[in-house]
């Protein structure tokens, strides 16, 4: 007890019925069971409605939905109740705030109050988790931070596992993750789609469709778990090689109604970048997109500013893969005229990199996209970098910094699956780079004339590969390499 403290009952509330159904709440959100925990929340407001830390969880559940507007208002009314909080609950809420207001903010907060509350399980894990997501971090610090919310003393400490293991997932190491799920799962979490990304990463591909939930006919109000599951029954088959399977869950996806604007964004940008050869047609449809994603950006409020310039800038990358690049720079020029949700995130920053450097490509010059990329590479850095990097190296004629990069992907499909990045929109491609990748290198093993490696390589590559649906420009490169390789 210090000075800085405040009675119990003050802090939390006098009425036994209302702490009662909060702790209820708690418990469901350990669990997974977002929708089960509002209510329980709700009810205990309608006994005490200045219940701060109510407010509190109740915007941590919406946070977690995507439902930023919501989740603002509820910070703003247990920060108006400032005398039902502690100093560290206070903090807490000043975390919350930036987390829907400001990326770059969110995490020095975080950082903050898990500093100066080094054992408060939802400090570390607040840190931990969106460091991760909002900044794409793997790094020591992240993972200590981590460990400290998911140590025995927090009795609610599922999702602080789970967090583990998305951790472990996005540096590769799978058996550490795979321990992680086990043990989230056994204290009751139930969302599972990254424990079947793991087992994806591990080619135990039935195993990891056999966690997945039956597709829904209709998106929830908590879009974003529902988002993952989806993105991931595309991904599955991706990983495997199974174009035609690819082509069908696409196709199954977008009948799903009720879907959010970033899930569309993900499916077109999945069909477009992998199964659309450059032509009139492909072009004439990115701009389409990219005209409406301006549209809607320019429309937009406060509190989707960052998730709808993303999208703008992800189809001017898609509009200079087709060699569009006078449009595509007027769409980046025009995000940055706005610059604020982008220079405040280290996601759209770096996705704003890829895109001029895919236009400096489309204008045949590479060295400028080699120039826009590589201080990007920190470790931090989006698996779609590398993809755009091993482009221009290509074409640049620098075979080594090629395959650097062709290994950097083939090395790193765990992280495909873990980069949040803007709401798992180019989980799809990034997981297809990672096993294309192969070819890539065995490509670039032929040309300097080294057939045994780039026969080991096409075996790499051919373990995970069907021809039935693939694109037919994919299958002009396998086949030229196959007649090199097994003539």
């Amino acid at each position: 007890v210090s000075d800085s403290s405040r009675p119990l009952e003050k802090v939390a509330t006098k009425n036994l019925d209302a702490l009662r159904l909060y702790s209820l709440g708690l418990e469901r959100v350990a669990k997974g069971q977002f929708a089960e925990a509002i209510n329980f929340y709700d009810e205990a407001l309608k006994i005490d409605p200045q219940f701060a830390s109510a407010h509190l969880s109740i915007a941590l559940v919406l946070n977690s939905a995507g439902r930023n507007a919501e989740a603002r208002k509820e910070i703003e009314l247990a920060l108006a109740a400032a005398d039902r909080l502690t100093d560290r609950d206070r903090l807490l809420g000043e975390a919350w705030l930036a987390t829907v207001t400001s990326s770059s903010e969110a995490v020095r907060k975080w950082k903050v109050l898990s500093d100066a509350y080094p054992d408060f399980s939802a400090g570390a894990g607040g840190y931990a988790y969106f460091a991760w997501q909002l900044e794409n971090r793997y790094d020591d610090d992240v993972f200590a931070k981590a460990n400290v919310s998911a140590s025995r003393q927090n009795p609610k400490r599922g999702p602080a596992v789970h967090l583990l293991g998305i951790l472990n997932l996005g540096v590769e190491r799978y058996a550490d993750a795979l321990l992680n799920f086990d043990d989230a799962e056994a204290g009751g979490v139930s969302f599972k789609p990254y424990h079947a990304a793991t087992l994806v990463a591990l080619r135990r591909y039935d195993d990891a469709a056999k966690l997945l939930p039956a597709r829904p006919e209709t998106f929830d109000r908590n879009a974003v778990l529902g988002t993952m599951n989806e993105l991931l029954r595309v991904a599955i088959p991706l990983a495997r090689g199974d174009w035609a399977g690819t082509s069908a869950a696409l196709s199954a996806a977008h009948s799903i109604a009720q879907a959010p604007v970033g899930f569309d964004a993900a499916l077109n940008v999945t069909e477009l970048a992998l199964f659309e050869p450059p032509s009139a047609e492909a072009a004439a449809r990115i701009r389409t997109l990219l005209d409406d994603a301006r549209t809607r950006w320019r429309a937009g409020d406060a509190d989707h500013a960052a998730s709808d310039a993303g999208i703008v800038l992800l189809y001017a990358w898609l509009d200079a893969r087709v060699g569009a690049a006078a449009a595509a720079a007027d769409a980046v020029a025009e995000i940055e005229r706005g610059a604020g949700a982008v220079l405040d995130s280290a996601v759209l920053a770096a996705l704003r990199s890829v895109a001029k450097a895919q236009i400096a490509l489309a204008q045949d010059r590479p060295a400028e996209a080699v120039a826009l990329l590589r201080p990007l590479l920190d470790g931090r850095e989006p698996c779609l970098a590398h993809a755009v990097l091993l482009d221009a190296y290509t074409k640049q004629g620098d075979a080594a910094q090629a395959e650097q990069q062709a290994r950097w992907l083939t090395a790193h499909p765990g992280r495909a699956f873990a980069e949040y990045g803007l709401d798992k929109a180019l989980m799809p491609f990034d997981v297809a780079q990672s096993r294309l990748a192969a070819l890539a290198l065995a490509e670039l093993a032929a040309k300097r004339g080294d057939l045994a490696v780039a026969r080991r390589e096409f075996d790499r590559f051919e373990r995970d590969w069907r021809a039935a649906g693939a694109p037919p420009a994919l299958l002009a490169r396998v086949a030229a390499l196959q007649s090199r390789v097994s003539p």
